[in-house]
């Protein structure tokens, strides 16, 4: 799949709230073969558009479609387009799972970027709290 089809399937509607910063946080499961399962879990703060969540959804399946993925470079491929096609203030693209080849143990690995000049560290610093309620 290329890069444009790929990201025509994250669209995104009009953000009811662009004058204030809130937190908007999106997860799902991500299956990619030999690596194992993985939660998926998109947490940022919106500027003009909000990510529709079933194209989310839409996204991942396809992504896990993709033999080449690993989830490094599922983090990387995700956080770059929802950087081009959301454009949100701050976004954090976060993977946790446990590898197929591995017997115990977990994986983790996050993905964060941010529009510059932007800053909100008190909202930042809540992502922790808002994501595990």
């Amino acid at each position: 799949m290329d890069v444009q089809s790929r990201r025509t399937l994250l669209t995104c509607g009009s953000n009811p709230n662009d004058m204030s910063d809130f937190l908007i946080s999106l997860g799902d499961s991500l299956m990619m073969g030999d690596h194992g399962t993985f939660d998926v879990r998109v947490t940022y703060v919106p500027d003009s558009f909000i990510l529709n969540v079933a194209s989310f959804h839409s996204y991942l399946m396809a992504l896990s479609t993709i033999p080449e993925m690993t989830p490094e470079r599922s983090g990387k491929t995700l956080l770059e387009d929802a950087n081009n096609e959301l454009v949100p203030r701050w976004v954090r693209v976060t993977l946790i799972g446990r590898p197929a080849a591995a017997a115990a143990g977990s994986y983790r690995c996050l993905f964060q970027d941010s529009q510059p000049n932007w800053s909100n560290p008190s909202l930042t610093a809540a992502v922790i709290e808002f994501e595990a309620a």
